[in-house]
């Protein structure tokens, strides 16, 4: 159990920075290259949506063929990911008084460093309710456990 934590944990770490860093880098070039403001808008939504499902891919994928099912802690062993992303969520709600606007509380940040994956996506269309952070806090885990469902059900 401790080890399928530990790897998604992992996982999610690695997905995170990966979506976040190729994010920065399409983005700063692209406004190098292109003075329109519409067809920027448009390549950075289309980027982020194309970095958000790949990043879902990817949790699917690696719990498909990263971790091993445990069949008696089943769906605790991947947790690991949200559990820590609500602690994070319910403390940064406390410290920043209870703002929900994220792009207004600095407070927010290191959060926001936590699901990187989903910060291109909410950057690019606008999303500042942190409510909607923490429904990207689930999702890494829940297709991580797809996917270690999926591998299971296929090895029977």
């Amino acid at each position: 159990m401790f080890k399928n934590g530990f790897i998604a944990l992992l996982i999610h770490g690695i997905i995170s920075f990966i979506s976040f860093f190729i994010f920065t880098f399409i983005i700063n070039n692209m406004s190098a290259l292109d003075d329109s403001q519409l067809a920027y808008g448009i390549a950075s939504k289309i980027t982020a949506v194309i970095i958000l499902l790949g990043a879902a891919f990817a949790y699917f994928m690696s719990g498909k063929i990263c971790l091993k099912w445990d069949l008696t802690r089943k769906r605790l062993s991947v947790c690991i990911v949200s559990i820590i992303g609500i602690f994070l969520w319910i403390l940064t709600y406390f410290l920043s008084n209870g703002t929900l606007d994220v792009s207004q509380n600095v407070n927010w940040a290191p959060y926001c460093l936590y699901n990187a994956y989903s910060f291109p996506f909410m950057a690019v269309f606008n999303i500042d309710s942190s409510y909607y952070l923490l429904l990207f806090t689930i999702v890494p885990s829940v297709l991580i456990w797809l996917g270690m469902k999926l591998n299971n059900n296929l090895s029977e």
